[in-house]
């Protein structure tokens, strides 16, 4: 279930994510990664031309990822307002 607003204007608050577990997402789709800190989050996958790979908002509030993550898995589909 998505909490916060880092990826609005396409996921709001309430949304459910399902995701396909252990599956990368391609480069410039969403996945759910946990990060260094333990946070579980819902971001684009950016892999830069150097071979970085880099977490992204939509909300351009919010600055990338780009300490050490770990893919949970690909967003699969979206179901809003539950």
């Amino acid at each position: 279930k998505v909490k916060g607003d880092s990826m609005e204007p396409r996921l709001y608050e309430g949304d459910l994510v399902v995701v396909k577990m252990e599956v990368e997402p391609n480069n410039k789709e969403a996945g759910v990664f946990i990060t260094s800190d333990g946070d579980t989050v819902v971001k684009i996958y950016n892999v830069l031309a150097d071979g970085r790979k880099v977490l992204t908002s939509l909300n351009p509030l919010y600055p990338p990822i780009t300490d050490d993550f770990h893919i949970v898995g690909k967003v699969w589909k979206v179901l809003g307002g539950w």
